[in-house]
């Protein structure tokens, strides 16, 4: 999810190559204009990331139920 993210943001923002900490730190400017082409590439990136997001919610959810469905002894014989 963070790789199709870090694809959407170096679509939408450039990095000025300077020297020095603080340029790099401050260096990132947004694109005035972009094509329609990176325009098409962000909502794909995009769309991906939704995809990605969703499957993981759902991986949460049923880590969730299956830790739920836990007794409590177990757990502590755990501890």
């Amino acid at each position: 999810m963070h790789d199709k993210y870090l694809q959407i943001f170096n679509i939408y923002f450039s990095q000025e190559k300077k020297a020095g900490f603080f340029a790099k730190l401050f260096g990132i400017k947004r694109k005035k204009e972009l094509s329609s082409e990176e325009v098409e590439s962000a909502k794909k990136y995009y769309e991906e990331m939704e995809k990605v997001s969703k499957a993981l919610l759902e991986e949460i959810n049923r880590l969730e139920r299956r830790l739920v469905a836990v007794s409590q002894e177990k757990i502590k014989g755990l501890i």
